[in-house]
């Protein structure tokens, strides 16, 4: 897991797929799958979570194909630290 600064470009790509009454819980690690770094945010309306997006270090959407290992990997990492 590695810690990663909020860029200008990651936040503008979030709020690019926000929704009205949405706030956003970002992860604060990144994770690191086959030499790359992706980031994780979720999207809450009224504390619920509604949906979520991971992205690259770079603030670009991951396509769906690429994103479930990651995916996994944030999942599984989150489980074993709440054990």
């Amino acid at each position: 897991m590695f810690k990663t600064p909020l860029t200008s470009i990651i936040n503008q790509s979030i709020n690019n797929k926000k929704k009205f009454l949405e706030s956003t819980d970002i992860y604060k690690y990144a994770f690191k799958y086959e030499d790359k770094i992706y980031l994780h945010v979720d999207y809450l309306r009224f504390g619920k979570s509604v949906g979520g997006v991971i992205l690259s270090e770079e603030g670009e959407l991951v396509p769906k194909d690429e994103a479930i290992q990651p995916y996994i990997g944030f999942n599984h990492t989150i489980t074993i630290l709440m054990l």
